[in-house]
């Protein structure tokens, strides 16, 4: 009996040594686990601080690169403006130097035809027509001198519509001895010596 008891006995302590160990067993267990769900949470936080990194960089280079090209839109813009302008101010300036010469050029005839008359002709060479009888001269000797500015007419004749055809001298409209033509004389006896006026206003003194 004494046996039986001493065999329960050690069973006993073989059954605690067991539980002791199963249970540091778990414990270990447990505490790995543990670690390992602790160094994979650390690993997935590197991760997302990595991804979110990644993502903010990725957002300052796409900020940075419209900015860029909104630069270079800004800078075409400009480019462009300025060649516009450029060209509008060249063509302005081009109108006014058309207009101005335009202007100029009509002075000259408004100038002319008020000296002359719009019915004045110059005649390069003499005409005769067939036909018809030669215009009556009353060339007669100069009795006078020309008024100052007033243009002379020389060895001139007066035509059947009351004009004079002539040599002019003191025009600055027309050469030097050019054979002139003038409109009908509105004013002014057609003698020698005398001023007369035709009808478009110009002034000559008959030599």
């Amino acid at each position: 009996e004494e046996e039986d008891d001493s065999a329960d006995s050690v069973s006993d302590k073989f059954s605690s040594l067991f539980a002791r160990n199963d249970s540091d067993d778990d414990a270990e267990t447990n505490q790995n686990s543990s670690a390992a769900a602790a160094k994979e949470e650390r690993a997935q936080q590197r991760i997302q601080k990595q991804e979110e990194f990644a993502a903010k960089r990725k957002a300052q280079n796409e900020m940075a690169a419209q900015a860029r090209a909104d630069a270079a839109e800004k800078r075409q813009a400009e480019t462009a403006a300025a060649a516009k302008g450029k060209a509008a101010n060249a063509q302005a300036n081009k109108n006014n130097e058309s207009s101005s010469n335009a202007g100029g050029g009509k002075q000259k005839k408004n100038r002319l035809a008020m000296m002359m008359g719009k019915k004045e002709k110059v005649e390069t060479e003499p005409k005769q027509q067939r036909g018809k009888k030669k215009a009556t001269k009353t060339q007669q000797p100069a009795k006078a001198k020309a008024p100052a500015g007033v243009p002379e007419l020389t060895r001139w004749k007066k035509n059947k519509d009351d004009s004079i055809t002539g040599f002019i001298t003191g025009s600055s409209d027309f050469s030097i001895g050019e054979k002139v033509t003038t409109s009908p004389i509105a004013k002014g006896k057609i003698e020698s010596g005398n001023v007369i006026r035709t009808e478009s206003g110009s002034k000559y003194f008959l030599n």
